[in-house]
């Protein structure tokens, strides 16, 4: 995804904020920081969203529903 060739440096860009944002999210949690990591992975969310609604191919879209899908299933 962020080495594909076909992506144009807005996509990079959002892609890893919304990686960062996860990192962020995923260190909140292991802090017991449940209101701020619940913000960071929406956020986080959100981004990969919009990097989805771009022209990628078909293969990165499934890894990127993946990612999103496990953030949004750690809700319950």
């Amino acid at each position: 995804m962020a080495g594909n060739p076909g992506m144009n440096h807005s996509q990079r860009y959002l892609l890893e904020e919304a990686l960062h944002k996860a990192n962020n999210a995923a260190f909140f949690d292991h802090r017991q920081n449940y209101e701020d990591a619940i913000r960071a992975y929406g956020e986080s969310c959100s981004l990969l969203g919009q990097v989805m609604r771009t022209s990628l191919d078909a293969d990165d879209k499934r890894k990127i529903e993946a990612v999103v899908s496990s953030m949004t299933d750690f809700g319950g």
